[in-house]
């Protein structure tokens, strides 16, 4: 199974940042306009264990400092584990 995201650049037009949650991510006050400048976000999900983040710009960390693989972790722990993840990043530039 798999399914492909954009998810949109934005400028921030106003920020706030406030004081770090326990979840170690701060609160954010923010007003902010997306732009057509996108990436696309492939996932897959199959039998096996453990996660891979792909992409191609040598810039982007794949191991587990990267957002997704969090977002991946926490998939896989709402579904006891047991699939592994591949996540796949494809920039596309409108």
């Amino acid at each position: 199974m798999s399914i492909a995201v954009r998810s949109f650049a934005k400028i921030n037009i106003g920020l706030k940042i406030g004081p770090v949650r326990p979840d170690k991510f701060h609160e954010l006050r923010t007003v902010y306009q997306t732009l057509a400048l996108h990436d696309v976000l492939t996932i897959e999900a199959r039998p096996g264990d453990g996660i891979e983040i792909h992409c191609p710009h040598p810039g982007v960390p794949t191991g587990d400092t990267n957002i997704c693989w969090r977002v991946a972790e926490a998939a896989r722990a709402g579904r006891h584990g047991g699939s592994l993840f591949q996540w796949r990043c494809r920039d596309v530039r409108s």
